[in-house]
């Protein structure tokens, strides 16, 4: 049986999470009081606030050894620093990540930090992110070889991101093959760059 727990808005720490399984937040301010336990398989927080950029921080070292999906949407708190926490210090073997319009991750530091401590992701979402582009691309082609589902919607890609993870499916080396892309609104990515992906046998959604 998979547990799951009511969080209540206005008391979100006095909730009992002592053996949850899956735990998703929804507009809620989260205070350094707040703990999640190690048993944690599916962490989903949308919006809401918090009173740094780990509000965890009272319950450090933490460990997440159990954690495989974890979903940010929306929410102003997540920086890289948040991402290295999950990744290194709490050691979470993640397979989806989602970090759809969190607007403080941004820059290299953030796609060095997934290339080296999330190479086992079979999904990741990084829609609105700030800094996605064709680099990013070529990173996680290289380094992240079980990808197989991208949500790349409203970033700075173009055709030749599309055109990288094409040949890559074809390729004899140890590379990413990516079987589904989201690129809704990459407004500088072509309808050929499209048509070749889809004949290469990527399900490409625009």
């Amino acid at each position: 049986m998979v547990k799951r727990a009511y969080v209540c808005p206005t008391h979100p720490s006095q909730t009992n999470f002592s053996r949850l399984l899956r735990l998703d937040l929804s507009g809620i301010y989260i205070s350094d009081e707040f703990t999640l336990p190690p048993s944690l398989e599916y962490l989903r927080i949308c919006g809401g606030a918090a009173t740094e950029e780990f509000p965890f921080s009272n319950q450090r070292p933490v460990e997440f050894h159990k954690l495989k999906t974890l979903m940010f949407r929306d929410v102003p708190w997540v920086s890289n620093n948040t991402m290295l926490i999950f990744l290194v210090e709490a050691k979470a073997p993640l397979e989806v990540l989602h970090v759809d319009s969190c607007f403080r991750l941004r820059g290299t530091a953030f796609w060095h930090s997934l290339c080296q401590h999330a190479n086992d992701l079979t999904e990741l979402n990084v829609s609105h992110v700030i800094g996605i582009n064709d680099n990013f691309s070529n990173q996680i082609v290289e380094k992240m070889h079980k990808l197989k589902v991208i949500y790349m919607s409203y970033t700075e890609i173009t055709g030749i991101s599309i055109k990288t993870f094409a040949d890559a499916r074809v390729s004899e080396g140890n590379v990413m093959r990516i079987e589904r892309l989201h690129i809704k609104g990459c407004e500088l990515v072509s309808p050929d760059a499209i048509a070749y992906g889809r004949a290469h046998g990527i399900e490409i959604l625009t």
